[in-house]
């Protein structure tokens, strides 16, 4: 589904990624982790075309995205999540699903609306469908913001960038149920970058570590937290 090729960006002298390949299958949920500064948010800008490589290629569903901006590769079913939530925080609810709805220019509006109600219920937040976002707590905000990708019906691919960062345990909850559940019904392909082990227990097959902007491992959990390169690089010493 998703593909890395020789993968790199320079800034200057600075290497952020290199020489980054990655496979992630159709309907796979994959974790990304890895120390602060290895180059994590830098590779997802990649993908999503925020920034462009200084080489390498990148493949989505056998095409490459090189060139294309990134509106585009969301209209090709690639989308992401950022760090701090980007919601039109004036606007309700309710409309900001809407928006992600008809951005990527697909269906009606009584289908639109149809999806975000049976979303927003899934969620817990019918009752503040109509209130700015604004007025949500930070756990709430980043589950809208986790909500908006579903209201687009071409998703293929999602890009969570630490997801659960600061989220109360009951909405973390809820959105690993969301994630679980549109992986299974859709066949979702996500790319998971987070701290929050526990969390990527739950949800990922499979795991790839960056650090110092290069892949240092990839394979099931256990295998990759028993790795002594690991444990110095991120883990630390007491990790258990």
């Amino acid at each position: 589904m998703l593909e890395t090729i020789g993968l790199t960006k320079r800034f200057g002298g600075l290497f952020a990624n290199t020489d980054i390949n990655l496979s992630i299958a159709e309907g796979e949920i994959r974790g990304l982790i890895g120390p602060n500064g290895a180059g994590k948010t830098t590779f997802i800008n990649l993908l999503t075309g925020v920034e462009e490589p200084s080489s390498g290629d990148i493949w989505l569903a056998g095409k490459t995205l090189l060139g294309q901006v990134p509106y585009t590769r969301a209209r090709r079913g690639l989308l992401r999540t950022f760090q701090v939530p980007k919601l039109f925080r004036n606007m309700t609810v309710l409309e900001n699903l809407l928006i992600q709805h008809f951005a990527c220019g697909q269906g009606t509006q009584r289908d639109a609306r149809l999806r975000a109600d049976g979303l927003l219920e899934m969620a817990g937040l019918t009752r503040l469908r109509d209130s700015p976002a604004s007025h949500l707590s930070g756990g709430q905000q980043a589950l809208l913001q986790l909500l908006g990708g579903f209201m687009v019906e071409r998703l293929r691919c999602y890009l969570l960038d630490e997801p659960f960062a600061g989220v109360n345990p009951i909405v973390k909850d809820t959105m690993v149920e969301l994630i679980h559940q549109y992986n299974r019904s859709r066949g979702i392909t996500f790319l998971i970058v987070s701290h929050e082990m526990s969390v990527i227990r739950q949800l990922c097959s499979r795991v790839t570590v960056l650090a110092e902007g290069k892949v240092l491992i990839e394979g099931a959990l256990d295998e990759v937290t028993a790795n002594a390169q690991v444990i110095d690089a991120y883990l630390g010493k007491t990790w258990s």
